[in-house]
């Protein structure tokens, strides 16, 4: 959970993740929500118990609000503390990650897709005109401030699963014709679109490292001391994760 405030999803969230469950799932007896098999703490093949009690009724489980502080001061003016904002069109969270920035900028770029409907599946125009206003008025949304992302592999996923399903509407294929992605992106002249992200991030590094203002020196800090023995957590920008 780290630092986020947990928000409800699906159409049964589950009362320890606020997650939807699905078919592996069992019902607390106390507050009648449904709770997954991982967050109910149970073993083996679950099965239906009138007397049972998920671990937030038990006063166990996590709370639903992480994040340490509520409220700051800053000279003498109280501010909240927010889970998640938006700033230049990009999500920020408390917890970390991209994975509210990449659901916010596919949700603009859907908006921006459905606009443009008339004209990219249009049967007068080209397919590569089609995929030249995709990529100038669609993924230039989707990516919008996507050189500053650190995306783990369902993120990249999410990106890809909403980019081919526009390039799938435009050229009128359906999965059952079992065409792949890869001619899909041919017809339209286009790369794949995690392609696209490591060039942008790319550029982006090569513009800090020219920088000669505070921003490149940062990036020269040495901090004291030794690291600790084990697995490495997620690092900033660094050009061997971009290539």
């Amino acid at each position: 959970m780290g630092l986020n405030l947990l928000q409800d999803s699906g159409e049964f969230p589950c009362a320890i993740c606020h997650s939807g469950v699905g078919v592996n799932s069992i019902v607390c007896s106390q507050c009648k929500l449904w709770v997954h098999k991982k967050c109910s703490g149970l073993t083996g093949r679950l099965v239906a118990d009138l007397e049972f009690v998920c671990q937030r009724c038990r006063g166990v489980a996590c709370p639903i609000d992480g994040q340490p502080v509520t409220h700051v001061d800053v000279d003498g003016t109280q501010l909240d503390v927010e889970a998640t904002f938006c700033y230049l069109g990009d999500m920020f969270s408390a917890v970390g990650g991209c994975d509210h920035a990449i659901a916010a900028r596919c949700c603009a770029a859907w908006g921006k897709f459905r606009k443009l409907l008339p004209i990219l599946t249009s049967k007068h125009i080209s397919f590569k005109i089609c995929g030249k206003v995709f990529t100038a008025c669609v993924r230039s949304s989707v990516l919008h401030g996507s050189e500053t992302w650190a995306p783990n592999a369902s993120d990249l996923q999410q990106l890809r699963r909403n980019d081919r399903a526009m390039i799938r509407w435009i050229c009128g294929a359906k999965l059952e014709d079992e065409i792949s992605s890869a001619v899909l992106h041919q017809k339209l002249d286009l790369d794949e679109i995690t392609a696209v992200l490591r060039t942008r991030r790319l550029r982006w590094y090569g513009h800090v490292q020219r920088a000669t203002s505070c921003i490149n020196s940062i990036t020269r800090l040495g901090f004291p001391g030794t690291r600790d023995h084990g697995s490495q957590g997620r690092r900033g920008l660094h050009v061997s994760e971009m290539i």
